[in-house]
């Protein structure tokens, strides 16, 4: 139901034979296609690939590959991020996705969408392949091809943001408790209520000094609040959990 190729996949000359008969010759792949990393370097050396990669893909180059793409320089794609997405996918008859500071999203119509989101937790190596897993994994849950770019784009920025506060809120408490510190899977970022539930907090029975004075002096410019499961439960296996103030 969907195609991602290109994490990972290196440049050798076996890559390139692989890609290359896969994509741009006339064997029918009839489903939505994200292309990605190695698969635009890929790309970038055939000549006018454009005219010959099959219709309904989705490309998401970096600024680094998006200039290997269109021999502009990086600095002047970095100077019109939107008006050169948009040029190039119109150009290409495809979407485009220009990673990087408010990651520009483009339509062959002319539509477009810009990310409000800028969180260095995505500039690490890797990340992009995140995306475009986000992206072909929604693609195959059913969505088409642009609510699924536009999706994945807004969920990958907003998990970025999320690992941003996480990363601020663990430098101070990891000097408080050292390896007793963990940050809980994502799932835990709820409601009070339900954490005193899941925490086993007893009626009426408040959060420690501890973390109060944590709370207050580390992260008064956060949303959050930082529970250490041992200040209000008996357990052999500290944990901290990560949980929402609701206003």
């Amino acid at each position: 139901s969907a195609l991602l190729i290109g994490c990972g996949m290196g440049i050798s000359n076996e890559a390139r034979l692989l890609f290359s008969n896969l994509l741009l010759s006339p064997i029918d792949i009839s489903v939505p296609t994200v292309i990605d990393a190695d698969g635009l370097n890929i790309l970038s050396t055939h000549y006018r690939w454009w005219d010959r990669l099959p219709k309904n893909c989705v490309l998401t180059p970096h600024p680094g590959e998006m200039s290997r793409m269109t021999r502009i320089s990086v600095e002047k794609i970095q100077n019109s991020r939107l008006e050169i997405a948009k040029e190039f996918s119109g150009k290409w008859d495809q979407i485009l996705v220009l990673k990087g500071a408010n990651t520009v999203v483009a339509l062959p119509n002319g539509e477009s969408w810009v990310s409000d989101i800028v969180t260095p937790s995505l500039s690490s190596a890797g990340t992009g392949d995140v995306l475009a897993g986000l992206i072909s994994g929604l693609i195959a849950q059913g969505l088409d091809t642009k609510d699924a770019t536009i999706s994945g784009v807004y969920i990958h920025g907003a998990a970025g943001e999320i690992m941003d506060l996480i990363a601020t809120v663990s430098y101070p408490l990891r000097r408080m408790y050292g390896d007793r510190f963990t940050v809980a899977p994502l799932s835990v970022l709820i409601d009070p209520t339900r954490a005193a539930r899941i925490l086993g907090l007893a009626a009426g029975r408040n959060f420690s000094e501890k973390v109060t004075y944590v709370y207050r002096k580390q992260l008064e410019e956060a949303d959050l609040i930082v529970v250490n499961k041992c200040d209000v439960i008996d357990d052999e296996l500290p944990e901290l959990h990560i949980v929402r103030i609701e206003d």
